[in-house]
């Protein structure tokens, strides 16, 4: 499958969306947050080997490889936190959009802290020499 499939399943999802939001609302969203999960799950299928280049490139550098794994959890939340709150706007649910947003960029910075925290302790082992 390739980008043309993709734009051909969200084509038609999109027509099959409005066509049951006359009749059927609550399937309508259903099919909606099925399409996009269906196109989150290709997407993740193809970003496979940029992981494994992230990982290598961590490898190589002589950093640790946990600062990869940081990057790649961050942005999963970040995918997955923009597909819930697509959905819930949607479904017309602005403000649980807009807390589920919230609640990935928490969990980024949950995900980011022991990073910020040693570049922190680095910073001021270098201020302090």
């Amino acid at each position: 499958m390739d980008i043309l499939s993709v734009c051909g399943v969200a084509i038609i999802g999109a027509a099959i969306v409005l066509l049951l939001k006359k009749w059927h609302p609550e399937a309508s969203l259903m099919a909606g947050i099925t399409v996009g999960v269906m196109i989150f799950a290709f997407a993740l299928v193809r970003l496979e080997p940029v992981f494994s280049a992230v990982s290598q490139l961590a490898e190589k550098s002589g950093l640790p490889t946990e600062y990869g794994v940081i990057l790649i959890k961050s942005l999963g939340i970040c995918y997955l936190t923009q597909l819930a709150s697509d959905a819930c706007k949607d479904a017309g649910a602005e403000t649980i959009a807009g807390k589920a947003e919230l609640a990935g960029k928490a969990a980024v910075l949950l995900i980011a802290f022991p990073l910020f925290s040693q570049l922190t302790q680095r910073a001021i082992e270098l201020i302090s020499l």
